[in-house]
């Protein structure tokens, strides 16, 4: 996509997609707005190939979609809808995940790191996660919740 989006763009956790496409409750609402501006503003928007992967994989949590109407949703979003830039996960990607920093506990699942790299080798300065695990990252990332008002914040600009 277009690289030379406003530092101020964002890159995606796979928890945001599945809490705005399947989630039942009105949380969905924020994140719905959210992806109507990445549809807006090309290039304002990445994740990581590996998002692809995780909504995919077997899971003991109860989903509101099928596996089947997953895949063809998140590949609509990430290949064929062509507002959301799935970055590769390469050699230079993995290598930088094993140098995020880990928060106090010492830990950071590998799929969080390497988004998080993959956030830091895009420019973004805007990681988008629900995961509360999730506190150190480089010092040019800041972390924002897709709630209300961190979605709100992203839309208007303002100071996350």
């Amino acid at each position: 996509m277009n690289d030379n989006a406003p530092r101020r763009s964002c890159s995606l956790d796979t928890n945001v997609f599945i809490s705005a496409f399947e989630t039942t409750s009105g949380d969905s609402t924020p994140l719905l707005a959210l992806f109507a501006h990445f549809k807006a503003v090309l290039g304002s928007a990445v994740t990581s190939e590996l998002m692809l992967a995780e909504p995919l994989a077997a899971t003991s949590e109860r989903h509101v979609m099928k596996v089947e109407a997953r895949k063809s949703l998140f590949m609509d979003l990430l290949v064929r809808g062509g507002f959301i830039d799935p970055r590769p996960v390469t050699l230079a990607i993995l290598v930088e995940s094993a140098t995020v920093p880990r928060d106090t506990d010492g830990k950071h699942s590998r799929p969080d790191a390497i988004h998080i790299a993959t956030a830091t080798a895009a420019g973004r300065a805007l990681f988008v996660t629900h995961d509360r695990r999730i506190r150190a990252v480089p010092p040019a990332i800041t972390i924002v919740r897709p709630d209300a008002s961190g979605v709100a914040a992203i839309l208007d600009g303002s100071r996350v």
